[in-house]
């Protein structure tokens, strides 16, 4: 008896087209990629800082174990420069996978509030785990609308995603303004994704960031990058603030061995 053909399953998996390839500019232009001015990437063009560079040389050997699969070491210590409990810490692989974590447990199968443009990974993420995307676009493309967000968290909107910076617009919303939309989404039971991956190029990180508001307020999980503001985007790792059972069951969604080995400077 044959075996039965294989049959691939359809799905649709939406992928974003984005900046700093400097590996396929490289192929197509036939150039070392040191040779590669990428204007593309919104990454710290100074690159890493010298300790970074010494901390990796200085504990090469370590690559022989495996990572610590909760990265304690990493979120006490992010969590010592925030100033909250390593247990509203959680870390992965990039902003990027705590966004598809954030999507695959909140907004599976119902609306997400997107306010566009914005980093396409938010409504790439929505859609490979059923959510709709309903987009609600920046006045004249530069400033969010509160109001209109407000009014599409309707009874099937189960998350909201804002960015502060915005990416790639570079707006900035005052936090006063975020919070209200946070406490708002609050009182309609929707959870809340602000990506602060940008706030440290801005002048006032302190007066900008929802970080220690994200301890306390159970809806809302703030996603900071360390990889953009230190120019290390090939270290794929990112972390995320929030109550600590929001930080508990991302932290347990996470693929085990999430990031790879932590070295001490």
């Amino acid at each position: 008896m044959s075996p039965s053909p294989l049959v691939l399953p359809r799905r649709k998996l939406p992928r974003c087209v984005h900046g700093g390839d400097v590996w396929g500019a490289s192929r197509l232009l036939g150039v070392s990629v040191n040779e590669v001015l990428d204007f593309s990437s919104n990454a710290n063009p100074l690159g890493p800082p010298p300790a970074v560079l010494k901390a990796l040389t200085g504990n090469y050997l370590d690559i022989r174990f495996y990572p610590d699969p909760e990265a304690l070491s990493l979120r006490e210590l992010i969590a010592s420069q925030i100033g909250v409990s390593s247990a509203n810490v959680v870390v992965g692989r990039g902003v990027t996978e705590l966004i598809y974590l954030f999507a695959e447990l909140f907004s599976k199968r119902g609306e997400a509030v997107i306010a566009a443009p914005t980093y396409g990974e938010y409504e790439a993420a929505v859609k490979r785990f059923g959510g709709k995307p309903v987009r609600v676009y920046l006045k004249g493309l530069t400033s969010l609308d509160a109001d209109a967000l407000l009014k599409s968290m309707g009874k099937r909107v189960k998350t909201l995603f804002l960015c502060n910076p915005n990416n790639p617009t570079g707006s900035l919303t005052p936090a006063k303004t975020l919070l209200e939309l946070v406490e708002a989404a609050l009182d309609k039971g929707v959870y809340v994704l602000l990506d602060e991956s940008f706030v440290e190029f801005t002048d006032q990180p302190l007066a900008h960031t929802l970080v220690k508001e994200a301890v306390k307020l159970p809806n809302l999980v703030v996603l900071r990058s360390l990889t953009k503001p230190y120019g290390m985007p090939g270290v794929r790792v990112g972390y995320g603030v929030a109550a600590a059972g929001v930080a508990k069951l991302l932290l347990r969604a996470r693929m085990p061995w999430g990031i790879s080995l932590e070295v001490q400077s």
